[in-house]
C-alpha cells in the first residue's frame, strides 16, 4: 500500500508484511509436520560390542540386517534370504560392499549363511556391524 504525505504530496511506498508473515507461518507449520512424518526406518536390533572397529567406506553399499526373530532386511526393506541373494546377484561384485548387522541373540549359523551366500555370488567385500565400546 502507498500513503500520501500531505506536506509535499508525495506517495511513500510501503510493503504490507502481514500476508508475507502468514505465508511464512504456514510454511513453518508444514515443515514441522512433515519432519515428524519423515523418519528413517529403524530395525530394532542389539549389536554385539567390541573394543575395536572401523567405519567402512561405502562404494555401492547394501545393508543386510537380521533381527532377533530371524527376519531378514535388505536396506531396511523386509525380505527373505533368497530374495536378498537374488537382488545382489544383479550387482557388480567388484563395486559392492555389504554391511551385515545381526542381533547378538541370534545363532551364528544365520550370519554364516549370509556370508556363504555372498561368497557364492562372488561378493567378497562385506563387513560385520558392531557397537564400539
Amino acid at each position: 500500500m502507498a500513503s500520501v504525505n500531505n506536506s509535499s504530496n508525495e506517495i511513500t511506498p510501503q510493503i504490507n508484511m502481514v500476508p508475507l508473515i502468514d505465508i511464512l507461518l504456514v510454511l513453518l507449520i508444514i515443515f514441522m509436520l512433515t519432519a515428524n512424518v519423515i523418519k528413517e526406518k529403524k530395525i530394532p536390533i542389539s549389536l554385539p560390542k567390541a573394543s575395536t572397529g572401523e567405519s567402512i567406506k561405502e562404494q555401492k553399499g547394501f545393508s543386510i540386517t537380521i533381527d532377533d526373530k530371524y527376519n531378514y532386511y535388505l536396506n531396511g526393506n523386509k525380505s527373505d534370504y533368497l530374495g536378498i541373494i537374488d537382488k545382489l546377484k544383479t550387482q557388480d561384485p567388484e563395486k559392492v560392499i555389504v554391511a551385515i548387522s545381526a542381533d547378538k541373540s541370534i545363532k551364528y549359523e544365520s550370519i554364516i549363511k549370509v556370508i556363504n551366500g555372498l561368497r557364492e555370488i562372488s561378493i567378497n567385500n562385506y563387513a560385520l556391524n558392531i557397537e564400539v565400546e
